[in-house]
């Protein structure tokens, strides 16, 4: 075993923590696990491991390289989903392992969704 037991949280930085988590909540369907004023912990369909969204400066958003990457065994409904609310989404890629796509939210974060047997 080493030094962690496990991911606890990744935090994805908002610039309006309000707005946000209407989207993350009617977009995407997450459920509020715990909210505060500085932050919301979102639960990510069945996943053990929620996003955090918490507000930030505009600066320190755009400069963020980490970013959650959702699996979805329906990826294809997923994907049409997400442009009838219109998100606008890549087109689906196969590496030959994987499909996927990205899409950004309302503050130019990525997220990817993905999908493997």
């Amino acid at each position: 075993m080493g030094l962690f037991t496990r991911v606890d949280t990744i935090v994805v930085g908002v610039t309006d923590l309000d707005e946000a988590t209407a989207w993350y909540k009617d977009i995407l369907e997450f459920t509020v696990l715990y909210q505060t004023k500085e932050y919301v912990v979102l639960q990510v369909g069945e996943g053990q491991t929620p996003i955090t969204i918490e507000e930030i400066d505009l600066a320190e958003v755009a400069t963020t390289s980490t970013y959650p990457i959702l699996y979805a065994s329906e990826i294809d409904a997923v994907h049409k989903t997400l442009q009838e609310r219109n998100v606008a989404v890549t087109p689906i890629e196969n590496d030959g392992t994987n499909k996927f796509f990205n899409f950004r939210d309302p503050d130019g974060n990525k997220i990817e969704v993905c999908y493997f047997e």
